[in-house]
């Protein structure tokens, strides 16, 4: 009877300043989030940077950040880079001439770029 009658609040959007936070800090502890488990780089270790990431995004507004939004909106955010890096990369390709129909991406859209490998949003090239 715990869940009965109580309301789930949805959290706040993330503004554009903790995007970019969250993005730069991301970026910064790359090999930490992203690197193989070792004996000095544990689950334990990656667990506790993500806690400092969503204390630090959580100062820029003021709105209360825990790991799991933090890691969601992170998440969200590089599938919606992907589809949009391809969708410029198939935009080149195009012949024809004219003006592109894609959106430039953003400063913080092309750090996340950055963290892709090429073939993440390109794909392989041909033999």
């Amino acid at each position: 009877m715990d869940g009965i009658g109580k309301i789930q609040r949805r959290a706040e959007n993330f503004k554009a300043d903790e995007i970019e936070k969250l993005v730069s800090l991301v970026e910064s502890s790359k090999e930490i989030l992203h690197g193989k488990f070792s004996m000095s780089l544990t689950k334990e270790r990656k667990d506790q940077e993500w806690l400092k990431i969503a204390e630090k995004v959580s100062t820029v507004s003021g709105i209360s950040r825990n790991v799991e939004n933090v890691k969601k909106k992170i998440t969200t955010l590089t599938s919606d880079v992907k589809k949009k890096a391809t969708f410029i990369c198939k935009d080149r390709r195009i012949t024809g001439g004219g003006n592109s129909s894609a959106t430039p991406l953003t400063p913080a859209e092309d750090q996340i770029v950055g963290l892709l490998s090429k073939a993440d949003y390109e794909g392989k090239a041909n033999l």
